[in-house]
């Protein structure tokens, strides 16, 4: 930690014994004492009991008294005793140590050899170091609160990205299936038109609710749904009204009304359990049609789905259970 300069040179300190007048001793701006291998002070500056306040009756006790009413004055008395030690382990070596004083200051103390080492003399340096300690302090407390910050703006971040992400998972999906909306599927099949499109209805829905509850319903939409997708991996699926499902898919009319097949076998068998514990066996009507190429995205979609819509009520028509293609050129 740095010191204020300058510094009386040693020749002075060294002679302050016999000239204890002598003025650069004397107004150092670092608190000295210049004090045996016994640490019996031999000389002490203005400065140095400017710092310690030291109480009138110090200077007629005995070394470890003095040393204890010195040490009485730190947060932690044993660090004075330990630096002492250190001092009396080290004689021929500079020791440094920082002490905190009751009441809020902050000393730094060093002890360096004096003139001929075999005498032992030592001169120690006091300088209170509590401003630059606070300010230390202060800037590690503002370093700490900048990255608690920082941390913290990191993270309402991360949850404002969560937050975002999942809404605009629930504007784009549905939350009992999790399959795209209805606005979604559209808005998908106008970006990337499929082949063909398909509108699935589960038959005798209302049957469902009205015998088993509404939360069986719930049970049989989602089942299904799930039933669907992993039937028809490769398509666009999505929940398009209450029962009502809508594929995009890819391919000719013939392998279209194939993987049809399957998954509308797929979501007859097997048997679906409700929470009541009760099974049943559902059965679905599709309609199935080409996509058609309008003038507008917009317009392709409404055309090839009014004309898919069409072929599903013709297969509810006919006795549900079923799939119909839409004819190619139909309005």
């Amino acid at each position: 930690m740095a010191r204020p300069s300058p510094r009386p040179p040693e020749a002075a300190i060294a002679g302050a014994e016999t000239n204890p007048a002598d003025e650069q001793f004397e107004e150092c701006p670092d608190g000295l004492v210049v004090a045996d291998a016994s640490f019996r002070i031999i000389r002490m500056n203005r400065r140095f009991r400017e710092l310690v306040e030291l109480p009138d009756e110090w200077a007629s006790l005995d070394v470890p008294a003095r040393l204890a009413v010195l040490f009485a004055k730190l947060e932690d008395p044993a660090i004075g005793f330990r630096f002492v030690m250190r001092v009396q382990a080290a004689p021929l070596e500079v020791v440094t140590e920082v002490f905190s004083l009751k009441g809020g200051k902050w000393f730094e103390v060093e002890s360096r050899p004096l003139g001929d080492a075999a005498v032992g003399r030592r001169v120690v340096y006091y300088r209170d170091v509590t401003e630059a300690i606070v300010a230390k302090d202060r800037l590690e407390q503002l370093v700490e609160s900048t990255r608690r910050d920082s941390v913290a703006l990191e993270r309402q971040a991360e949850e404002m990205n969560r937050l975002r992400s999942e809404a605009e998972y629930q504007a784009s999906h549905d939350g009992l299936t999790g399959l795209l909306n209805r606005r979604a599927w559209f808005d998908r099949l106008t970006a990337s038109p499929p082949d063909a499109i398909a509108v699935v209805d589960i038959d005798y829905f209302k049957h469902v609710n009205d015998a088993y509850g509404h939360p069986a319903g719930d049970a049989v939409i989602a089942e299904v749904a799930s039933r669907l997708a992993a039937a028809l991996p490769e398509a666009t699926v999505a929940r398009i009204g209450g029962e009502e499902f809508g594929v995009g898919l890819n391919g000719g009319i013939a392998t279209l009304r194939d993987a049809i097949g399957v998954a509308s076998g797929a979501i007859r068998a097997p048997r679906i359990l409700l929470p009541s514990g009760d099974s049943i066996r559902l059965t679905v009507s599709v309609g199935l049609a080409a996509w058609r190429s309008e003038d507008t995205p917009g317009a392709s979609v409404a055309r090839s789905y009014e004309a898919a819509d069409a072929a599903l009520y013709e297969a509810k028509r006919r006795g549900r259970d079923r799939l119909m293609v839409a004819a190619l050129h139909a309005a």
